[in-house]
């Protein structure tokens, strides 16, 4: 079933670990969409959204400081 996906950094290392054959961001988003259909949001240095036929960036510099519970602002606007 699909879903949208929102890892955290250690979230997105273990994905590597387990879906991906490089370090590459973008590719570890497109290994696991390609297998469960789903959507990959990843915050990170450059946020990457990934779903089944398209990989986008932001490379915009954030604030130095990010609230707490900003992952499930997103988590929740996505699902809106």
């Amino acid at each position: 079933e699909r879903c949208v996906m929102t890892p955290n950094l250690m979230e997105m290392r273990r994905l590597d670990e387990a879906f991906s054959e490089g370090s590459d961001d973008a590719k570890v988003g497109m290994s696991v969409e390609k297998k469960y259909s789903n959507i990959v949001v990843h915050k990170g240095n450059v946020d990457t959204i990934t779903n089944v036929c398209h990989t986008m960036q932001c490379k915009e510099e954030g604030g130095l400081k990010r609230s707490g519970g900003i992952g499930d602002v997103l988590a929740g606007t996505n699902s809106a």
